[in-house]
């Protein structure tokens, strides 16, 4: 059974491109849309060059090159874009209320099982018997 402060990390998360989309959808402009896309992109790439500087020494630059892509992708660039989006798109409250609240559970899990992936390509030798994982 999961409990509030697990689902935490999540929904703070989430929060802040929630209120991008909003805001960005109040000032009815692509151009704050596009800015605030920009800006999800640079972050995304930030964090795949941080993975990616930090991989374990006897790790292969291809592996780890291929973790860093998976972390600036699938952990940081889809799901600020689907919360963004969502702030964006929806315009009844409770629905965002209800949608963010449901979403943080399926991010929590799809958080964790990508962060495994990203550990393994960038942390562990192929076929490394005793992995820190």
């Amino acid at each position: 059974m999961m409990f509030v402060p697990d689902l935490l990390p999540a929904l703070l998360a989430s929060a802040i491109p929630i209120a991008a989309g909003i805001s960005s959808a109040r000032l009815a402009r692509r151009r704050v849309q596009a800015i605030a896309l920009t800006v999800i992109a640079t972050l995304s790439l930030i964090f795949g060059a941080w993975v990616f500087s930090e991989h374990a020494g006897d790790v292969s630059v291809g592996r780890a090159l291929i973790g860093a892509t998976i972390a600036a992708v699938f952990v940081g660039a889809i799901p600020l874009t689907v919360y963004f989006e969502l702030g964006y798109r929806l315009r009844s409250r409770f629905a965002l209320l209800c949608c963010w609240v449901i979403g943080a559970g399926p991010l929590y899990f799809y958080a964790i099982i990508l962060l495994f992936a990203v550990v393994a390509m960038t942390q562990c030798r192929p076929n490394q018997y005793e992995c820190p994982i």
